[in-house]
């Protein structure tokens, strides 16, 4: 026969056991909602950071062009005056002022990119040390 007292005793305890198991599956279920949000942040940003430097790079090959084919046809001392690509002075410094101008938007896009990239990379990794940090709290808890 069971005895009342014992079952009793290991009735409670199965209580506690199931309470304890429900508040760490809902612990459980909280961290890993946390953890992938934070993933889809990084996932997110990530394609987005690097549609900008393909555009960036797309605009520094674009202006590298353009300097190339200010040497051929600008600046070139032996450019005969009956050549197409021929430029007076004239032609030749406003070519250069142009160039210039275009050169100085460059850099300072290239700057801004530079500055973007390292706070971005800096989140990133941030980000990142977050989650793995989390989640080696849940294992080792």
């Amino acid at each position: 026969m069971i005895d009342a007292d014992i079952s009793i005793y290991e009735n409670k305890q199965w209580q506690r056991d199931h309470a304890l198991w429900s508040q760490e599956v809902r612990f459980w279920q909280h961290e890993t909602e946390r953890l992938v949000a934070m993933l889809y942040l990084i996932e997110r940003a990530i394609p987005d950071h690097a549609s900008l430097l393909d555009q960036h790079i797309s605009m520094v090959d674009k202006h590298e062009q353009r300097i190339i084919s200010y040497e051929c046809c600008g600046i070139d001392r032996y450019c005969l005056e009956t050549s197409p690509d021929y430029k007076t002075l004239k032609q030749q410094l406003c070519c250069h002022d142009e160039l210039s101008k275009v050169h100085e938007q460059m850099r300072l896009e290239h700057q801004k990119i530079k500055e973007l990239y390292s706070t971005e990379m800096k989140r990133f990794r941030t980000l990142l040390l977050k989650l793995l940090e989390e989640s080696e709290s849940l294992f080792n808890d």
